[in-house]
C-alpha cells in the first residue's frame, strides 16, 4: 500500500524499525510521492514540525527513491555503461535499491535483474525527453503548503537545515492563502530562527533563478520556464503547467474553494497614478548610505509594473504606514515600484486597516497583493 510511507504511520514504539521497512517498501515499487485524503506526502509528516531522527532518514531515502520514480514500471534502455555489451540491453525498470542507489532491471533478452543507477537509464518510448520530477520537498498539499511552512511556523532549525542544505527546496510555491515559504520569513525574520535560515538561502539564489521561480504549478509543483502558465478563469489565484494538473487539482479541492477566493479577489482597488512632484522614502537593502534617504520624483515615477512580472500576475507588496494623516508606502522587492499612497487617495483607509491589523510588526507595516491591468494601472488587494 502506497500509504505505508506516510509520515503519520512512522510514529510508534518500535520506530527503530521503520528504516528497514521503508527500505524494503522502495525496494518493492512503493510511491514516495503518495499522497493521503489532505494530499499530504511523506514530507509533510517525516520532514515537518514532528519529525525526528529516525523519519528525516527514512524522507532521505524516500528523496532518493523519487528523483528516478518516473522510471518504475516503465520499459528502459541501458546507456553509458562502463561494460559496452550492456549498453542498448531493454528492459522493465522496478523497485529501488537504497543500500545501492540503484534501480532494479529485468533485462528482458538475459531474463535476470540486475542493479543499475539511474543515470544509466533512459525510457525506450519518448526517449529524446528527459523528465524532470517535481522534489518530493515541493509536492504541495491539498492547501497548497509545502513542509518548509511547517518547519518555519515551528521553529525547527535541525529540520530545516536539512532541507535548505541537502534538497534546495522552492521558497515561492505558495498555499491556497498566498503565502509561501519566502513570504513567511520575510514576516517572521525577527521572530524565528528558521525564518532567518531561509531569507540567508534566498539571498543566494541567482536573479536567473528566481525568474525561473516566477510562477509555480499549483498542483505539481512543477516552475515555469520557457512554457507559458495559465491562471484558474475563475479566482485567478492558481496557476497551471497544462489541463492535465488543472482537472486533477480541481477534483483535489479546489474546487470547494474557488468561488470563495474569487469572492475574496473581487475586493479590489485601483490606485491614483501620483500626479506632480511628490516626496518618497526610498529604502535601498544593497547601500547603507542610501538606505533612508529621501528625495523628490515627478509624476508616474515608482508606479511601473516590476520587469520580472507579467500583466495581471499578482506580486507581493510591502505596505508600511504610521498614522491616519501620514502617507502609506507601497514597494516590491526590487524597488521598480514605489510609491507613496496620500489620506484620503483610494485605497488608503482600506491599506491602513490592513496594517493596523498585522500584529507581527505591531500595525507599522503588512504585505498585500498587487497587479497591473493592460493598460497599466495598479490593482490592490487589500
Amino acid at each position: 500500500d502506497d500509504d505505508c510511507l506516510h509520515g503519520k504511520n512512522l510514529q510508534g514504539p518500535n520506530s527503530h524499525d521503520h528504516v528497514e521497512v521503508a527500505k524494503l517498501l522502495l525496494k518493492y515499487g512503493a510511491r514516495p510521492d503518495a499522497q493521503d485524503v489532505c494530499g499530504k506526502t511523506v514530507c509533510h509528516y517525516g520532514m515537518g514540525a514532528m519529525a525526528t531522527k529516525m523519519t528525516i532518514k527514512v524522507v532521505r531515502l524516500c528523496m532518493e527513491a523519487h528523483s528516478s520514480r518516473h522510471l518504475f514500471g516503465k520499459k528502459i534502455e541501458l546507456h553509458s555503461l562502463k561494460t559496452a555489451s550492456m549498453n542498448g540491453q531493454q528492459g522493465w525498470c522496478k523497485g529501488y535499491v537504497t543500500d545501492t542507489g540503484r534501480r532494479a532491471i529485468y533485462l528482458v533478452e538475459a531474463k535476470e535483474t540486475v542493479g543499475i543507477k539511474p543515470a544509466n537509464l533512459r525510457l525506450v518510448e519518448d526517449a529524446e525527453m528527459t523528465p524532470t520530477p517535481t522534489k518530493l520537498c515541493d509536492i504541495p498539499d491539498r492547501l497548497g503548503a509545502v513542509c518548509l511552512l511547517e518547519v518555519i511556523q515551528a521553529d525547527r532549525q535541525d529540520v530545516a537545515r536539512v532541507l535548505l542544505s541537502e534538497f534546495q527546496p522552492n521558497l515561492d510555491i505558495e498555499d491556497c492563502d498566498g503565502m509561501s515559504p519566502r513570504g513567511l520569513s520575510i514576516r517572521t525574520a525577527m521572530m524565528s530562527s528558521v525564518a532567518a535560515m531561509v531569507n540567508k538561502a534566498a539571498a543566494k539564489d541567482s536573479k536567473k533563478e528566481q525568474k525561473k521561480r516566477l510562477r509555480i504549478c499549483s498542483n505539481c509543483g512543477k516552475a515555469e520556464t520557457e512554457d507559458l502558465f495559465f491562471q484558474c478563469s475563475v479566482c485567478k489565484t492558481v496557476q497551471y503547467c497544462g489541463e492535465k494538473c488543472q482537472k486533477r487539482h480541481w477534483k483535489k479541492g479546489h474546487k470547494n474553494i474557488c468561488a470563495g477566493l474569487a469572492e475574496q479577489q473581487s475586493f479590489a482597488i485601483v490606485l491614483e497614478k501620483p500626479m506632480g512632484e511628490r516626496f518618497v522614502s526610498v529604502v535601498s537593502l544593497s547601500s547603507l548610505k542610501n538606505r533612508h534617504s529621501s528625495t523628490n520624483r515627478k509624476e508616474s515615477t515608482g508606479y511601473t509594473k516590476p520587469s520580472n512580472v507579467t500583466v495581471d500576475e499578482k506580486f507581493a507588496v510591502k505596505v508600511q504606514g504610521g498614522g491616519p494623516m501620514t502617507p502609506l508606502m507601497l514597494y516590491d522587492k526590487s524597488r521598480e515600484f514605489n510609491i507613496d499612497v496620500a489620506p484620503g487617495s483610494p485605497g488608503f483607509q482600506e491599506l491602513l486597516k490592513a496594517v493596523k491589523a498585522e500584529p507581527t510588526w505591531q500595525g507599522r507595516k503588512t504585505f498585500v497583493s498587487a497587479s497591473f491591468d493592460a493598460d497599466g494601472n495598479c490593482i490592490v488587494y487589500p
